[in-house]
């Protein structure tokens, strides 16, 4: 993530130009200081519902994933540095997307970076079946070859 400190301490960075979603939040609370776009068309959650979320950056994360991101997130507030682990979200029609974060800490704010891995999985899966396919295929055509 490119980030740039201004004078003022105050963190700029492009987050229209990520691709997935991008976020800054208060270290402590999580609360979010800004989000991209992408975050309510990936979710399908009006941004300025998500900004006002009393979870904070927590609301980007599946339940079950929270007590972890909750951690990193404390842990980089204590000690700095940077992270990165994967977790889930729940859009608002309830389909799962898998993410993968980069969590920093950049002029005492946490900085978030969060791709979507959904699609790359399925694609993943899908050309697996293919080359099961394929390969299902081949022992045909060698066993006809032996013949």
């Amino acid at each position: 993530m490119s980030t740039g400190g201004t004078s003022d301490g105050v963190v700029a960075f492009a987050p229209e130009a990520c691709v997935g979603i991008a976020f800054v939040a208060e270290p402590a609370s999580l609360r979010l200081l800004t989000a991209t776009s992408r975050a309510a068309s990936l979710l399908g959650l009006p941004l300025d519902g998500l900004l006002n979320h009393p979870l904070g950056a927590c609301a980007l994360v599946h339940p079950d994933d929270r007590p972890n991101f909750r951690q990193v997130a404390e842990r980089l507030a204590r000690e700095g540095g940077e992270e990165q682990l994967q977790h889930r979200a729940i859009d608002a029609a309830g389909a799962e997307h898998l993410f993968r974060a980069e969590l920093r800490i950049f002029g005492g704010q946490l900085l978030g970076l969060m791709l979507d891995l959904s699609e790359t999985r399925r694609a993943a899966g899908d050309l697996r079946g293919r080359f099961e396919e394929l390969v299902d295929s081949v022992d045909g055509i060698v066993w006809e070859a032996r013949r």
